[in-house]
């Protein structure tokens, strides 16, 4: 292992967190789920309605991080691919064309604000970034700059004005989190602060960019040092929600698990087939990223070695948007946490 060790950083990640809690009232796993896709150099999801902080937080990263810039996009049904990544024009200086780069493109913290507002074909742009941290424009590679943090949001799906993200866009998202209505003590806090209401909240500059770099090389090395068992763990985790398994079947039918069994009987009374309910599980990259989410958890609460609790507190917002599942799903109300929830019911460590 490297020099450093968690507990190198752990007091100004604490501080991050308190000072960024005071801005983000009541959602402080949107703060955390952020944080640990930024030590692991992965772009995260926050779904939400409207009005919930989202901008707010992508600001307030931003600020932590000391030197960042900041970009914002705005997914609409008009948004280009271009204007995502960049494109080829003519400039008349040089008489020749040249490649100008997107804002985001450049960006140190970039916040794509409802990206299922904006069509496939803008969507399939974002696949490169945000699974290789690069867009090829006219046949040449641009590289992001190192660290970056990408803030995605959407909005529920099925709202109005909404397209569904391809499945192999959500796959490249490391964790999808919910922002959620501030509690009463929380929302009365909030409406007594009224920098937060200007947008005048003081965030103050903690973390160095190679501190951030410094933490993803440890991180890494965590990874390569997680004890077998754990690692078994997330296989089985991410094994039991394969439908190609005769443990998923086993899983859904089973009334031991969270499953309401009323859920899976059709208008005749027989019982769903397990596969009517999902179409695929999650895929070998999400677990590969599940494992290093929980490691950069571990990171954050200051501890060296992963455990099965922190592979079961990040396994829900690293699986959820990942899981395909069948339209009778919805009908039948049963959702991807039911699934993921009984996952962790069922197996043990």
């Amino acid at each position: 292992m490297s020099d450093i060790n968690a507990k190198t950083f752990k007091s100004k990640l604490d501080a991050g967190r308190r000072m960024m809690g005071q801005i983000i009232v009541g959602n402080d796993k949107a703060i955390l789920a952020t944080l640990i896709a930024l030590i692991c150099g992965k772009p995260v999801l926050l779904t939400s309605m409207r009005g919930r902080g989202k901008t707010a937080l992508s600001l307030a990263f931003q600020k932590f991080i000391i030197g960042a810039s900041e970009a914002r996009l705005q997914g609409t049904p008009e948004l280009m691919p271009g204007s995502i990544t960049g494109r080829e024009i003519f400039d008349e200086k040089i008489r020749d064309f040249s490649i100008r780069l997107s804002a985001a493109m450049l960006a140190d913290v970039v916040l794509f604000d409802e990206i299922n507002r904006m069509m496939e074909e803008s969507q399939a742009a974002l696949m490169e970034l945000l699974e290789e941290g690069q867009a090829t424009i006219e046949g040449k590679a641009h590289m992001l700059p190192k660290p970056n943090l990408w803030i995605c949001t959407r909005n529920p799906d099925g709202q109005a004005g909404t397209y569904r993200l391809a499945d192999p866009t959500r796959d490249r998202f490391l964790l999808d989190q919910d922002m959620n209505f501030p509690s009463e003590n929380d929302m009365v806090a909030l409406l007594r602060n009224t920098d937060i209401h200007r947008g005048k909240a003081n965030v103050t500059g903690i973390l160095e960019k190679e501190e951030i770099l410094q933490m993803q090389r440890y991180n890494d090395e965590m990874v390569r040092n997680v004890p077998d068992a754990v690692l078994r763990y997330a296989y089985r985790l991410a094994q039991i929600v394969q439908v190609d398994q005769p443990e998923f079947k086993q899983l859904v039918l089973n009334p031991k698990t969270a499953f309401d069994k009323e859920r899976l009987l059709d208008l005749s009374g027989n019982k769903i087939a397990a596969l009517e309910i999902l179409e695929d599980g999650i895929s070998p990259r999400a677990t590969i990223w599940l494992v290093h989410a929980a490691c950069a958890l571990a990171f954050i609460e200051g501890e060296d070695k992963v455990n099965f609790g922190h592979v079961r507190r990040v396994f829900i917002p690293s699986a959820r948007h990942k899981l395909i599942m069948r339209p009778v799903a919805k009908s039948l109300r049963v959702f991807p946490e039911d699934i993921l929830n009984a996952a962790l019911d069922t197996v043990k460590y």
